[in-house]
């Protein structure tokens, strides 16, 4: 696993960490699904969270994204496809990707019936399966906060540009380092699995613009203190 400056890297071959982040995120319990993505969560599936996804997270991934109905638009990291489902009449297209089998299966009962979703099962590394220049809009958020391994996050960067259409844009959440402090739950699950699986990276503000930079996309802002003091909120965008 490749190292970065700004936090400390554990090293696991490729299969070994993707079984170990599946084994954590996978459940077979739909509430504790629920609660794995947010632990304050209640009565997801009667869209409780409608509130909190609207009126903050949606509000900032278009702050700067000139959204339009007749757009494709990607998820990585989508779990149960709860923000899916508020964006949804959005787009004309939404799609899903997600290392988690379980979450997946989750997803198709949870967006049954909206007929512009679809979600995928992901290798947890890349886009695989995603056309070159097929969507407009590709976001990611509290998923990359939760990936150690620098070299899979610039994977990945180099698959949200080869996936975005010329001018498609691309809004990415992840952990500063300047506030982060790491908390470690007592649940012996949690204890089990979060070296690799829950605590990942924290970036400075200039750290994850030169990634985004080197996948090739072009800065259009990096936000700090956005609904968190600890999140960085950073919107690239593919240029022709």
């Amino acid at each position: 696993m490749e190292k970065c400056k700004s936090f400390n890297v554990q090293k696991f071959p490729l299969k070994v960490w993707q079984s170990k982040v599946r084994g954590f995120w996978d459940t077979k319990d739909v509430k504790k699904a629920a609660s794995l993505i947010s632990p304050s969560w209640k009565g997801e599936l009667n869209g409780a969270g409608k509130w909190w996804e609207e009126r903050n997270w949606q509000k900032i991934l278009f702050l700067h994204v000139p959204r339009k109905k007749n757009w494709a638009a990607l998820e990585i990291g989508c779990g149960m496809g709860r923000l899916m489902r508020q964006l949804s009449p959005k787009f004309k297209r939404i799609y899903g990707v997600d290392i988690s089998e379980q979450m997946i299966r989750f997803s198709k009962k949870y967006l049954r019936g909206l007929k512009n979703t679809e979600t995928r099962l992901g290798s947890g590394y890349d886009l695989a399966g995603f056309k070159d220049n097929s969507c407009n809009f590709v976001y990611s958020i509290i998923t990359f906060q939760h990936i150690q391994d620098a070299g899979i996050v610039r994977n990945y960067l180099e698959e949200v540009y080869r996936v975005l259409k010329p001018h498609g844009y691309f809004v990415i959440q992840v952990h500063t380092s300047e506030n982060f402090v790491r908390a470690r739950p007592a649940n012996a699950r949690w204890n089990r699995y979060t070296p690799v699986t829950f605590e990942g990276n924290n970036y400075r503000r200039d750290e994850i613009v030169k990634f985004l930079q080197k996948a090739g996309l072009s800065l259009i802002a990096a936000e700090e203190g956005l609904i968190h003091e600890n999140w960085i909120w950073v919107t690239a965008q593919k240029s022709a």
